[in-house]
């Protein structure tokens, strides 16, 4: 309600014998009531990612977004992000770590997350900032430059995010940088995110 929000989503993974039960529902913000709820099992810890993806498609749908719509933004889970589960809660561990306790205390969950998998864009991104804050400056454009080359295997939103950083710590292109807020503003116009970083 804060947030003047329509609908919210709650998820949550629990073991299910030798699957693991996924469920993903959508409550209206004003009354509390779920609008949809699905669930699904996913057959090993390998699998979970795919599932969330295949729902986190079916409520979009539900919640009356276009099929041209949901096909346009979305990106299979297996080309964007990461496709490993355990990547994905070493780095959200190191958000919450983040929010929590500060950048110390996260970056060994975002080098863990590479660790895991190289190929995670984000990861390297949160890495990037951390290091520009130490001081570190080398290995911030390293960590930038890394998630620039994965361009081709993001989200849409992740794109400008990265593209971004890439732009302000390893090339130091402001106008270039500038150039992608505003980009992200017209895809994205509700996002939070770019004009936090507009304004720095």
């Amino acid at each position: 309600q804060r947030e003047d929000g329509e609908v919210v989503l709650q998820g949550g993974i629990a073991p299910n014998g030798q699957n693991y039960t996924l469920d993903l529902t959508a409550m209206d913000c004003d009354t509390g009531k779920t609008i949809v709820h699905l669930d699904e099992d996913a057959t090993s810890r390998l699998d979970i990612l795919t599932v969330l993806d295949r729902l986190s498609d079916k409520v979009r749908g539900k919640l009356g977004e276009s099929a041209h719509s949901i096909q346009k933004y979305g990106v299979p889970i297996q080309d964007a992000s990461t496709s490993s589960f355990p990547a994905l809660a070493a780095y959200s561990k190191g958000l919450q770590l983040l929010q929590q306790e500060g950048e110390d205390a996260a970056a060994p969950d975002f080098r863990r997350a590479i660790q895991l998998d190289p190929n995670f864009a984000l990861a390297y991104v949160q890495l990037s900032h951390i290091d520009w804050n130490r001081g570190d400056l080398a290995q911030a454009r390293w960590a930038a430059t890394q998630a620039y080359n994965l361009l081709d295997r993001v989200t849409r939103w992740e794109h400008f995010d990265i593209l971004s950083n890439y732009y302000s710590i390893a090339t130091g292109q402001l106008p270039r940088e500038m150039q992608t807020y505003q980009q992200w503003a017209r895809v994205y116009p509700h996002d939070d995110q770019w004009p936090l970083q507009l304004a720095v």
